[in-house]
């Protein structure tokens, strides 16, 4: 879709569009959506931040595709530049579409799912209708869904993961259901007696949500410095946590 053809009519917006404008992205259609090209640090900026450190991609504009039957990776090696025969279980590699002259058309990401892999496991609470979505896609694919904690009551649930070991703090916080004061707190016992009535322990309607950074599944805990706590949308607070290098880390 060419720019004419996207600002004739109106353009998608991905989840990430609002974090987006407030790093002052310059905006631009891409595919139906309005898409950030470019942000205020300049593209030297952004391409030390990628080699140096990492970079996140907003893919939510992004469609998929699966392809399925004996000679499918064959059959996609004929058409992308790249090695997919060998492409490992579970492992990802980045590849693109060219022309008949070998110029770029674009670029995709190709991924080897796991051929044995007969269902998934969710952590939903509650949610109904997220619960049907994941479903409706599991059922496509021929995978079994699990809910082993939906339904539970959450605050037993919230000690129970607290007895056990699970470090988290509150990183954001909807302020419309609970004060701010509460962004950056740790997700201990004390917290979930401070709970105001109607705010779920876990956070399962939304009114908080946690960084976790050790418990029994991590195999060392991370080192989280907290930066600055800040309001977006008018609505959402937002604590920020920095990792921390481990001692005697390269």
């Amino acid at each position: 879709m060419s720019a004419a053809e996207s600002s004739s009519t109106a353009l998608h917006q991905t989840p990430l569009h609002e974090l987006h404008l407030e790093l002052g992205a310059r905006m631009v259609p891409f595919a139906g959506y309005a898409m950030p090209v470019q942000y205020p640090a300049g593209i030297l900026a952004e391409h030390r931040q990628c080699r140096e450190s990492a970079a996140l991609f907003d893919v939510s504009h992004m469609g998929q595709v699966r392809l399925v039957g004996a000679d499918a990776a064959a059959a996609l090696e004929t058409l992308v530049p790249v090695d997919v025969v060998d492409l490992g279980v579970g492992r990802q590699r980045y590849a693109f579409f060219t022309n008949a002259s070998g110029g770029l058309l674009d670029d995709l990401m190709i991924v080897r799912p796991d051929p044995a892999a007969a269902g998934a496991t969710f952590g939903d609470l509650f949610l109904a209708d997220i619960k049907a979505y994941r479903d409706a896609l599991c059922t496509r694919l021929g995978w079994r869904p699990h809910y082993p904690l939906f339904g539970s009551d959450t605050a037993s649930l919230a000690r129970e993961m607290i007895a056990g070991g699970l470090r988290a703090r509150l990183c954001c916080v909807d302020t419309t259901q609970l004060d701010r004061a509460f962004a950056g707190r740790d997700f201990d016992a004390s917290l979930l007696a401070d709970l105001p009535a109607g705010i779920d322990p876990c956070g399962e309607h939304g009114e908080f949500h946690t960084c976790v950074s050790a418990g029994p599944m991590f195999a060392a805990p991370l080192d989280l410095q907290r930066g600055s706590t800040l309001l977006r949308n008018g609505r959402f607070a937002y604590t920020d946590y920095v990792a921390m290098p481990s001692v005697g880390a390269a």
